[in-house]
């Protein structure tokens, strides 16, 4: 299991907490880092083969736990283990956790900046609706002659 979190910790903002199979993670919270600079409350897990995944789990719980109410956990895709596993903890604790699957960097982005205002379901439901304006297909036509010119 791979680890990245950020230096700092705020007690105020709730935490950014990005779970993945391999380094997808880690690798989308540099990347995030690298367009949003460094912030506070942000961690990253990466399962890797062969990790224990109660392990995993009780990395992540633990990071949850130590930052404030209303933050959320990101995981790769939905079903898979990273996301069954925070689904087994909420069955375990009855914490209700807010967990957002299919982890991207536009959402990541949204939720650096939306966090400041909003926290839990707000937070959550508003970073799915910003994700799935996110995803769009560029049309060539368009962008490569300009219709104007038609005429």
């Amino acid at each position: 299991m791979k680890i990245y979190q950020s230096e700092t910790t705020d007690p105020v903002i709730p935490g950014l907490i990005l779970c993945s199979h391999g380094p997808f993670a880690i690798g989308l919270l540099q990347s995030l880092e690298m367009l949003a600079g460094h912030a506070s409350n942000l961690s990253a897990f990466s399962l890797e083969p062969g990790d224990d995944v109660n392990v995993y789990r009780q990395a992540i719980v633990s990071q949850l736990e130590a930052y404030p109410e209303g933050s959320i956990v990101f995981v790769d895709l939905f079903g898979g283990t990273p996301c069954n596993q925070m689904l087994q903890y909420v069955q375990e604790s009855g914490q209700m956790i807010e967990i957002v699957t299919g982890m991207n960097l536009p959402v990541l982005l949204s939720a650096v900046i939306m966090r400041k205002t909003l926290k839990g379901s707000d937070l959550s439901v508003s970073l799915i609706a910003d994700g799935k304006q996110s995803v769009d297909r560029i049309d060539m036509k368009k962008f490569l002659f300009d219709e104007e010119d038609d005429d």
